[in-house]
């Protein structure tokens, strides 16, 4: 507990000189102090207002450079809708063009043509039915009596002959479209001998 004399003790101390120019010193200190921060501050809020406007032209620009852009990418995409639209125009056009040029020449074609396609139709449906030859034939050991089979000879088979029954088929259709028809008639009676035979020997072909 403080005695009666203590607050007169410490009034003098304070009152000393040295107390007082303690003081002195912490008072400029601190004001160096104050002054320091109050610049630093303002620097920041100059600096903040300068790249503020700094910010803003930049997004600014940015933002004028996207929308030139975008209307740039606009105008390509309605171009690139409107090229794609008119092909397709073009390509409906071609299509039902050929369709019709193709029918017309059909239509005007050599009626051989038909008659060849109807008969060839008609061989489709015997060759499917016809049974193929034996691939092997029994033979008997004169000597011992046993039967073996060997190989014969290699044959053309149904499933051969009605590949190039669709195969001459395909051809006499093109026949069709050929503007010239003078020689329709020997073009299809070559298709018709050159069909394979079934069952006649494959001349060359491996036993």
């Amino acid at each position: 507990m403080l005695d009666k004399a203590t607050p007169h003790v410490i009034a003098a101390l304070m009152d000393s000189p040295v107390a007082k120019e303690a003081a002195a010193r912490h008072a400029k200190a601190t004001a160096a102090r104050r002054a320091a921060l109050a610049q630093e501050l303002a620097a920041i809020e100059r600096q903040s207002g300068e790249r503020f406007h700094s910010h803003y032209k930049a997004q600014d620009a940015a933002f004028n450079e996207c929308q030139t852009v975008e209307r740039a990418l606009n105008m390509a995409k309605a171009r690139l809708g409107a090229l794609i639209a008119a092909r397709s125009v073009e390509r409906d056009q071609e299509v039902l063009r050929t369709a019709a040029i193709e029918a017309e020449l059909r239509g005007s074609a050599d009626p051989a043509i038909d008659h060849f396609i109807a008969s060839m139709r008609d061989e489709w449906e015997l060759s499917l039915k016809a049974q193929p030859e034996p691939e092997t034939s029994a033979v008997r050991n004169p000597n011992t009596g046993r039967i073996t089979h060997v190989p014969t000879a290699r044959r053309v088979r149904p499933a051969e002959r009605v590949q190039a029954i669709r195969q001459a088929i395909a051809s006499a259709e093109t026949l069709s479209l050929e503007p010239d028809q003078a020689g329709v008639a020997a073009k299809l009676e070559a298709l018709r001998d050159s069909l394979p035979t079934i069952g006649a020997e494959l001349k060359g072909a491996a036993q």
